[in-house]
C-alpha cells in the first residue's frame, strides 16, 4: 500500500484520544508477603494466540519453589481444568530467572526461562503464544522459545490476579510478589517483535483492536487497578499493596500528528450504510470495532468500498490489514 493520503477531521482528535499513548508515571508496589491484585475470571484465552506484557522491578529475588507471580491465572491443581492457564513469573528456579508459562487442561504445560535478571533494575517482560509456540521477550528482544506438540486450551475457572497466584480459597493465595509491577497488558492475538519494540514504552489505552486487559497502574491513590482497555476489567488491591513512582512507559506520543501515518483516507465520513477507500484496496482484510472495542463486523473489502449496513450511529473503530501492518480510522455512523 503506498502513499495513502490522510483523513482526519478535527472533530475527531477527541473520538482518537481514547486510542493515543499516555504518560504513566506510577506503578503498584507489592511486599512479597500477603498482597495482590485480584481481578476475577476473565480472559480465558482457550486456543487462541495472545500475549501477555508487563514491567517489573524486583526487591528480591531469592530461590523459592514458585517464585514471584507478575501476572497470573490457573496453573494450580485446585482449578477446572487443573493446570490449566497461563503466568508470567520471576525467580522460581533460580533468582535470577523470569518465566513465561502456560497450561493444557489434560494437566501438562510447557514454559520457557531467561537467566540472567537483576534486583532494583526494571525490565520490561512478555510473553506470547502463537499456535504451538511459545515465545519470551526481554526488554523488546527474543530470549527463548519453545514449542508444544498441541495447541493448548488454557482456559480455566482460576482468577486473574497480579502479583500472586489465586487458588480459590480452597488453598491460600501465595507465590506473591517482591517488588513493583507496572502496566500490565492482555492481548487476544501474538505481537510481533517489532509491535513489542514499539510500544514497550509507552502506556496505551484502549480501546485497541485485541486489547483485552490494559493496566496502567497509574493511579497515585485508591483501592482499584483500572482497566484502560475499555472492557471495565478491574482489579481491587488486596492485603494493600501500594502505589509507588515509575519511570518507565515515559517515551509517549505528544500530538496528533505523529499518529497520522496510521491512518487511512474513507469516504463519505460521517456515512450512512456504505465507505469508500481512495486506494486500492481490494482483498485486504477489515475489522470493525466499537467504542469498548468489541468487534462488530469483518470481513474483506470487495469492490473498493465496505457496506456497513445496519449498524448503531455512533463511534467505530475501522481496522485494514496489510500483511504485517493495519492502518486505522474513526468512521461515524449517522
Amino acid at each position: 500500500m503506498k502513499n495513502l493520503k490522510i483523513f482526519l477531521p478535527v472533530f475527531f482528535i477527541s473520538l482518537f484520544s481514547n486510542l493515543c499513548i499516555s504518560q504513566s508515571e506510577n506503578c503498584l508496589e507489592f511486599d512479597g508477603i500477603d498482597d495482590y491484585v485480584y481481578v476475577g475470571d476473565v480472559n480465558n484465552l482457550g486456543t487462541s494466540d495472545f500475549t501477555l506484557e508487563a514491567w517489573i522491578f524486583l526487591f528480591d529475588i531469592e530461590d523459592s519453589e514458585n517464585g514471584n507471580k507478575i501476572v497470573t491465572k490457573g496453573l494450580t491443581g485446585v482449578g477446572t481444568p487443573g493446570n490449566a492457564g497461563y503466568a508470567l513469573r520471576a525467580s522460581r528456579f533460580a533468582a535470577d530467572e523470569v518465566e513465561f508459562q502456560i497450561g493444557h487442561s489434560d494437566g501438562s504445560n510447557i514454559k520457557v526461562q531467561y537467566y540472567g535478571i537483576s534486583t532494583h533494575t526494571w525490565y520490561h517482560v512478555v510473553g506470547v503464544r502463537s499456535g504451538k509456540n511459545l515465545f519470551l521477550y526481554l526488554d523488546g528482544e527474543l530470549v527463548a522459545s519453545d514449542s508444544s506438540e498441541v495447541v493448548y486450551n488454557v482456559d480455566t475457572n482460576i482468577p486473574l490476579v497480579i502479583g500472586a497466584i489465586h487458588k480459590l480459597g480452597i488453598i491460600p493465595t501465595d507465590e506473591y510478589m517482591n517488588g513493583k509491577i507496572d502496566e500490565v497488558r492482555i492481548w487476544d492475538r501474538a505481537l510481533s517483535e517489532s509491535e513489542i519494540k514499539e510500544n514497550m514504552n509507552c502506556a496505551l489505552s484502549g480501546p485497541i483492536p485485541n486489547l483485552l486487559g490494559v493496566y496502567n497502574l497509574n493511579s497515585e491513590t485508591g483501592t482499584m487497578a483500572i482497566d484502560s482497555s475499555g472492557f471495565d476489567n478491574h482489579g481491587s488491591l488486596e492485603n494493600g499493596p501500594i502505589w509507588s513512582t515509575s519511570p518507565v512507559a515515559q517515551e509517549c506520543v505528544s500530538s496528533i500528528e505523529e499518529i497520522l501515518p496510521s491512518l487511512i483516507s474513507v469516504y463519505p465520513n460521517p456515512f450512512e450504510s456504505e465507505i469508500y477507500f481512495d486506494e486500492d484496496l481490494n482483498g485486504l482484510q477489515f475489522r470493525v470495532f466499537d467504542v469498548v472495542g468489541k468487534l462488530i463486523r469483518k470481513g474483506e473489502i470487495t469492490n473498493n468500498k465496505l457496506v456497513l449496513e445496519n449498524l448503531v450511529s455512533g463511534s467505530y473503530l475501522l481496522e485494514i490489514f496489510e500483511k504485517e501492518k493495519s492502518y486505522q480510522n474513526i468512521v461515524i455512523k449517522i
